[in-house]
């Protein structure tokens, strides 16, 4: 039986699978037909089917968003016939298969076996026409939603047409009045403790229109109908990484604690101490990309385990569905010590590795704070201006290009 961990894992990464099924777009289906045909090949060759390894490689022209999409295909049509994938540590079986081209179309070759004894198999398909070969850029955007000097923990619109934004000592509600953003009221933010160093916060609009400010140690429901009203009180209830999954944050230090949980269960798991995550869908599986305390970002399956380590990342990931690449793409910060201006890099998840998927976005100064946006499209990235001293606001997604 599986231990409690893994079935928390195993839970939440379902819950992650149905909260973007809406934002993550269906592979192509011109990969259908050579992934059944290869599966089939490859099953046919396999001495058994319960732990299998599948590493991709590209030599052709293919970019790597499509590479992507034939991958999740042929991963889908080995699952349906009962192959459970493996990393390549714990596999008894190696599938190496290699997309090539030539004249007459792409060629998919497998390599099948283990140690010495490998069988070789090869599909072939047509080329892709021209337009759909062509690479598609992926360019992040940047909105401008706040700037103010005093130190800004999150901002947020509200369904009502105003703008929140948590500070250290109030949550201050604004509005368009004669053009311009106007004050329409200011709540303070009232605890029996000090704020830790390095001070966090996060901002989460319900569907009913209230609010509620999270603070370390500290939860502020509030309104902002007919006029902003707040009132904090000591908690240590988790904070919303997503609609569904919650983590415990540390109610004196600036990061969480490790524990996660399903909204809607008591049960929890342990990541380990991380400052952030990023979760999201990939073919059909889910997995997380954490920062963690250690100054390691590390890939994470469904049962906890590390699949890879990523080199060169800041503490700040977040998540964002687009309509570039395969359709999801992981937002990181560089490593830092914030004194120096920052960047924010989005990436491609390929082969358990992540691709840079476009120019990296440059900021004025360290960013202090990132969090993926309600509509699962963008990420709210806040940064310190090392040259005005400002506190500086933005919305961020992603945009395709040629």
């Amino acid at each position: 039986m599986p231990c409690r961990s893994q079935r928390v894992f195993f839970f939440l990464s379902l819950a992650i699978l149905v909260a973007l099924a809406s934002a993550t777009p269906a592979a192509a289906q011109e990969w259908d037909a050579p992934a059944r045909e290869l599966a089939e090949k490859i099953v046919a060759r396999t001495q058994s089917r319960t732990a299998l390894s599948l590493t991709v490689k590209n030599i052709s022209s293919l970019p790597q968003s499509r590479v992507a999409e034939a991958q999740r295909a042929l991963e889908s049509e080995l699952r349906r016939r009962g192959v459970s994938l493996a990393v390549p540590e714990q596999a008894m079986e190696q599938a190496r298969v290699t997309l090539s081209e030539n004249t007459a179309g792409y060629l998919w070759v497998a390599e099948i076996g283990h140690d010495d004894s490998w069988d070789v198999v090869m599909v072939q398909m047509p080329l892709l026409a021209p337009v759909e070969r062509a690479p598609a850029a992926l360019v992040l955007r940047r909105t401008p939603l706040w700037t103010q000097t005093d130190l800004m923990l999150d901002v947020v619109p509200t369904g009502d047409g105003g703008l929140l934004v948590l500070g250290r000592d109030s949550v201050s509600l604004y509005r368009v009045q004669e053009r311009e953003w106007q004050l329409a009221g200011s709540a303070p933010l009232t605890q029996s403790h000090s704020w830790p160093r390095d001070l966090r916060g996060r901002l989460v609009v319900q569907a009913d229109g209230s609010f509620r400010a999270y603070l370390p140690g500290v939860q502020c429901p509030g309104t902002t109908q007919p006029q902003l009203n707040l009132a904090c009180r000591e908690s240590d209830d988790p904070w919303p990484l997503s609609p569904e999954v919650n983590a415990f944050f540390s109610s004196r230090r600036n990061f969480f604690t490790g524990a996660v949980k399903l909204a809607s269960s008591s049960e929890a798991g342990d990541l380990g101490p991380f400052y952030s995550a990023a979760m999201f869908a990939q073919g059909e599986r889910g997995f997380w990309i954490v920062a963690f305390t250690s100054g390691a970002a590390k890939l994470i399956n469904a049962k906890g385990q590390v699949v890879t380590a990523f080199s060169g990342w800041g503490s700040d990931v977040a998540g964002i569905a687009s309509d570039c690449g395969s359709g999801w793409q992981v937002l990181a910060t560089r490593a830092a010590d914030g004194t120096q201006p920052d960047s924010l890099s989005a990436y491609e998840i390929v082969n358990r590795d992540a691709v840079e998927a476009g120019l990296p976005l440059e900021f004025a100064g360290p960013v202090t704070a990132m969090w993926s946006a309600a509509d699962g499209r963008s990420a709210t990235v806040i940064a310190h201006n090392l040259r005005t001293g400002s506190y500086e606001a933005f919305s961020v997604s992603a945009v395709c290009g040629r």
